[in-house]
């Protein structure tokens, strides 16, 4: 991961913007600056609705009260993260390639395979979907332990 807060905190400005600082400042090969911008905020269900809050569009009356959040990030909810209060910052992957997948060879999507059924009346049916996925680049990804 780009960079991680080790004792984890709730999202929050100062949270966001350690964040966001992280994924700009980022250091490629001879320790040059790459281009990240953080593009989607990705959270589990039970932070959906704090998440939703900090990326509110808002009328603000005063400077003050303006969400410098508010159409910057994306949200994403992810329901298989294992944890709960655990977040993450993603970069644009158009500009850099973090978490791929990809599909076995000579199986691009789903392989539908069926037979006449003998010990049945019907048709047998199965669906394979052979894929994996892993991180080309830990820099594009920014982690937050959470609270």
């Amino acid at each position: 991961m780009a960079d991680t807060i080790g004792s984890g905190a709730v999202i929050s400005d100062d949270t966001l913007s350690a964040a966001r600082l992280a994924l700009r400042t980022q250091k490629g090969i001879e320790d040059r600056t790459i281009r990240a911008t953080p593009r989607n905020l990705l959270v589990p269900p039970a932070l959906e609705t704090i998440a939703e809050k900090w990326l509110a569009s808002v009328a603000a009356a005063k400077a003050a009260d303006v969400n410098p959040f508010s159409g910057s990030l994306s949200l994403v909810v992810e329901p298989r993260l294992s944890s709960a209060t655990r977040w993450y910052v993603t970069a644009d992957p158009s500009e850099i390639e973090g978490l791929e997948f990809a599909y076995l060879a000579g199986g691009e999507g789903p392989q539908v395979e069926s037979k006449s059924g003998w010990d049945v009346d019907g048709v047998e049916i199965r669906v394979i979907l052979d894929y994996g996925a892993g991180f080309i680049d830990h820099r594009g990804w920014y982690a937050n332990a959470g609270a």
